[in-house]
């Protein structure tokens, strides 16, 4: 049997139809985008060090 991993769906801006909604929702968004920035430091950095282990580990094979 074979899995299939879904992709992450295309992500679109908030658009608020009113200024009230644009008031309530910008601390929300501005939180929300700065976890995700936080997020995608963290697992941009866990994937440098598991690709320069693996080149270690290749070097050192060769080496």
């Amino acid at each position: 049997m074979t899995t299939t991993t879904l992709s992450t769906p295309a992500r679109r801006p908030y658009l608020p139809r009113h200024a009230r909604q644009a008031s309530m929702v910008r601390p929300y968004l501005l939180a929300h985008e700065q976890r995700r920035r936080a997020e995608d430091a963290r697992r941009t950095a866990a994937r440098a060090r598991r690709l320069d282990d693996a080149a270690v580990r290749a070097w050192s094979r060769w080496s």
